[in-house]
């Protein structure tokens, strides 16, 4: 996923449910932010 276009990239993960991913990234603002499938979001403790 390093390589793909973000928005690329969670297209793919919406269509592969195969695939849980968390991902950290800078935005245009330069603002960190944070993107995390389903089941992903399952096995975090908060």
């Amino acid at each position: 996923f390093m390589v793909m276009d973000l928005d690329e990239t969670k297209t793919l993960l919406q269509k592969e449910i195969s695939l849980d991913a968390y991902i950290i990234y800078v935005d245009e603002e330069g603002i960190l932010q944070e993107y995390l499938t389903d089941g992903f979001a399952k096995v975090i403790v908060e």
